[in-house]
């Protein structure tokens, strides 16, 4: 499958049957230490890694949603 503009700009897929894996055998994990961004603390648990750097933040969704609701054409799922 073709991804981009370029003839070698492909994936390669390998569809397997319901009882086959795959096993990556070849992983090498990475050796520097601002992978996500220079902020991220390999010190601190995943839990709060996650939370601060990963996870988006949802400050301000419920009144975006409360607006959206509370309209007459919206309809609710």
């Amino acid at each position: 499958m073709t991804y981009g503009s370029k003839e070698d700009e492909l994936i390669d897929w390998e569809i397997l049957g319901d009882q086959e894996c795959h096993y990556d055998t070849v992983f090498r994990p990475p050796n520097s230490s601002n992978i996500i961004s220079s902020s991220f603390n390999f010190e601190c648990s995943i839990q709060e890694n996650f939370f601060e750097h990963v996870f988006p933040s949802v400050v301000g969704h419920a009144k975006i949603m409360d607006n959206f609701f509370g309209r007459s054409k919206s309809t609710l799922p």
